[in-house]
């Protein structure tokens, strides 16, 4: 348990493949109050560090900052998890972020309870990810040339928590927190 600082992270892979896949728990903790937590995605830098023949060959003829294309195939699937990193549909394991791209994720409010820890299941996926609801199983799916433009790419992204008190904030959303056009 500790307060995440400049240098905490929660992933650095130096090389993915599509098809490569995994899972995290979060724990998360508050106190003195009740609170609603929420986690989304800000800052996401997608690069296009280099355009190599497979890329060029699959239609990607960009290069530079701002465009990459690993984020979007970047998947994440968020639930309530009851801290063994496996996501038993139910009661008590609700979805918070159904599989979804890496950039835009803003999932659910989760309740958290002041004095007890709470946890947050994370499966990431490079390529299609499926998830069945009814028996908790998820699969990632790298094949296909679809993936060859996000070679040589890079992404970075703040995972970014917000808590807000309960009391007096029955209505909260997350949405609330997501940027206006």
């Amino acid at each position: 348990e500790k307060d995440l600082g400049a240098g905490d992270t929660f992933w650095n892979f130096n090389d993915v493949k599509p098809g490569d896949h995994g899972t995290n728990v979060i724990s998360l903790h508050v106190f003195d109050n009740d609170a609603f937590a929420c986690m989304l995605t800000e800052n996401v830098a997608d690069n296009e560090n280099d355009l190599i023949n497979p890329e060029a060959d699959a239609s990607d003829t960009t290069q530079g900052p701002g465009n990459g294309e690993l984020s979007q195939y970047l998947k994440l699937f968020i639930w309530d998890d009851d801290n063994d990193g496996v996501y038993e549909p139910g009661p008590g394991e609700g979805v918070l972020y159904p599989s979804g791209p890496f950039a835009s994720v803003a999932m659910t409010r989760l309740s958290l309870t002041a004095t007890t820890t709470d946890y947050l299941g994370v499966a990431w996926c490079f390529g299609n990810q499926t998830v069945d609801t009814g028996t908790g199983v998820i699969t990632c799916d790298g094949a296909g040339d679809v993936f060859n433009t996000a070679q040589t790419d890079s992404v970075v992204a703040d995972l970014v928590f917000h808590a807000v008190q309960q009391r007096n904030n029955a209505g909260f959303q997350c949405a609330s927190l997501l940027p206006r056009p």
